[in-house]
């Protein structure tokens, strides 16, 4: 209950930190439901449903906890929150990629997704760097 009321009465910084790592929670909650349904009881349309919800709860999560650790002055504790977020939240991106067969896709087309992916990014650092210049590298 302690943790409830300390993100009601927090900032905004404070909240996205425990979103991310809410988020990243449920994503690594997701994925163990889906792999308890390869049992005698598999349902393979669950099994779809289950990952891609746990890949748009990782996503959520990776996105919150990127904009709390972009920002230049906040408490030891809310970036701690932020980065177990991100870490729980690309660990479970790996499993849903892993166990939904994207990785044959990524394997196939991985220049392609190089490409995008360096691009987005560089537009990702240009964005962070106009919002607040004292987070360029070396600044």
């Amino acid at each position: 209950m302690r943790i409830l009321e300390r993100i009601r009465a927090g900032s905004g910084v404070e909240r996205e930190a425990s979103y991310g790592l809410q988020a990243g929670l449920l994503a690594i909650a997701l994925i163990g439901i889906t792999l308890a349904t390869f049992g005698p009881f598999f349902f393979l349309s669950l099994a779809y449903v289950l990952m891609s919800a746990a890949g748009a709860f990782a996503l959520l999560g990776w996105r919150w906890a990127d904009r709390v650790l972009h920002l230049a002055k906040t408490q030891s504790r809310v970036r701690t929150d932020a980065q177990i977020g991100r870490i729980l939240s690309i660990v479970s991106l790996l499993f849903v990629l892993y166990y939904s067969g994207l990785w044959i896709l990524l394997a196939v087309t991985w220049p392609i997704v190089l490409f995008f992916g360096l691009l987005a990014w560089s537009a990702h650092r240009a964005r962070v760097t106009a919002r607040d210049p004292s987070t360029e590298a070396g600044a």
